[in-house]
């Protein structure tokens, strides 16, 4: 019975954490961006979601990423491609989570 308090807030712990599932991230993704929004919406609604938007050399194009952590030794980068045309969003690309660790 004594283990039973220790394992609880371990396992709080790692539900709480980053886990790699691509299918998920693209539904979150579509969930928050889609064509024919304004492109400056899309990066705002990326941004709420911790994204940080540049504009790439394809112009009229935004790349949007972010960096997530694990409790495990390596880190994720979450990535959207955003193209645009007369300032809407003409298509959302998801690439693979890119993961790197110690």
């Amino acid at each position: 019975m004594r283990t039973v308090p220790l394992i609880l807030p371990f396992a709080l712990v790692l539900g709480g954490c980053y886990t790699l599932d691509q299918p998920k991230f693209e539904q979150y993704v579509n969930e928050r961006v889609s064509q024919g929004m304004s492109l400056s919406e899309a990066e705002l609604r990326l941004a709420r979601e911790g994204f940080t938007c540049e504009a790439t050399s394809a112009a009229p194009a935004a790349s949007c990423a972010r960096t997530r952590q694990s409790v495990l030794p390596y880190s994720c980068i979450e990535r959207v491609l955003l193209q645009s045309s007369e300032g809407r969003v003409t298509s959302v690309e998801v690439p693979k989570i890119a993961c790197a660790g110690f």
